[in-house]
């Protein structure tokens, strides 16, 4: 379920949204679990890494966030706004950020054949 990117602006404010676009450009979003209902990411900040949790409220028609950060001169911080452009992309949202963000992957398996001394150390039996 995509977070209106529209109403987390108008709650954000320009600069605390602008602020919010630029990390998340950055990668400092690290998802954590994200479903239809509940997202919780963590997101490096200036000094530490901050806890953001956005939660789902049927019966309020939208979505809902909190982050642990000590922001205070409003509801919504940059910190949550880089969840939600995170969120939104990775359920494929087309959101207007001025640049679409390249696809990175967050990790790699790496897949490497034995060298011929590790076949001396090996518990398996030799084919030869």
């Amino acid at each position: 379920m995509l977070i209106n990117e529209k109403k987390m602006r108008l709650y954000a404010g320009d600069k605390i949204f602008n602020r919010g676009i630029r990390y998340f450009h950055e990668d400092r979003v690290v998802l954590k679990k994200l479903t239809n209902t509940l997202i919780e990411a963590n997101v490096r900040g200036s000094g530490r890494t901050y806890s953001v949790t956005w939660f789902y409220v049927p019966d309020q028609d939208g979505w809902m966030a909190h982050c642990n950060c000590p922001y205070d001169y409003g509801s919504v911080c940059k910190h949550i706004v880089a969840v939600g452009l995170e969120a939104n992309h990775v359920y494929g949202s087309e959101h207007d950020t001025s640049k679409p963000r390249e696809t990175r992957p967050k990790s790699c398996l790496l897949y490497t054949s034995p060298s011929p001394r590790d076949r001396t150390r090996s518990r398996m039996p030799s084919s030869a």
